[in-house]
């Protein structure tokens, strides 16, 4: 049924992930994680979700694999998404495509292995809703990061990506909410612990 409806989970079980003050709030999209020397906000560009390294990831949607980096090692690395993948998705109701990028993958082996090839998924192959395409990690900056102690998948949205490298653009991110199939509370994720509501399928 869920390959059927399109309506999968990255995570079988989903909260956000809290930030080193205890922030639910601030692993949401647009959060304001800081500010810059020349005083401009830091936002945050993603959706953080708490998981343990090594819990399974599903492709949310059908769709191809557009980008893997799978060579990041398990250190701090400023500025860097880890280990990712990223997937152009068609999503029924839009007349474009949607591109998902799931960073801080694990160390090692960060990639599943594609079930049709028997290889690890690489750039290229079909992927469909509802496949393990991953493991999480703390590659990347989120490796012993006091903002975001809690090892998570940091899930992007975007409506666009570079045709050579697979990499989202940044002048077309968007929230992923709205892709998680299931609903944040911004009013109410504090003082429900993170809990991401209304999960229709996993």
């Amino acid at each position: 049924l869920a390959r059927e409806r399109e309506l999968v989970t990255p995570l079988k079980r989903m909260n956000v992930a809290a930030t080193g003050s205890g922030s639910y709030v601030n692993g949401t999209f647009m959060a304001v994680r800081g500010y810059y020397e020349d005083g401009t906000p830091r936002y945050h560009w993603g959706i953080d979700l708490e998981a343990k390294v090594g819990t399974p990831v599903y492709s949310m949607y059908s769709g191809v694999i557009v980008r893997t980096e799978t060579e990041h090692p398990d250190r701090y690395e400023e500025k860097s998404f880890g280990n990712v993948i990223v997937t152009e998705n068609d999503v029924k109701g839009l007349d474009r495509k949607v591109y998902l990028q799931y960073s801080h993958l694990q160390y090692g082996t960060p990639v599943a292995v594609n079930p049709r090839t028997g290889k690890p998924f690489a750039r290229g192959d079909r992927v469909f809703a509802g496949d393990l395409i991953g493991y999480t990690g703390r590659t990347g900056n989120a490796f012993d990061d006091t903002d975001v102690p809690n090892k998570h998948l940091d899930l992007m949205a975007a409506f666009g990506a570079d045709p050579v490298t697979g990499k989202i653009r940044s002048d077309t991110r968007t929230d992923p909410a709205p892709f998680l199939n299931g609903t944040i509370d911004l009013a109410g994720i504090q003082r429900k612990r993170g809990k991401v509501e209304d999960i229709r399928c996993d």
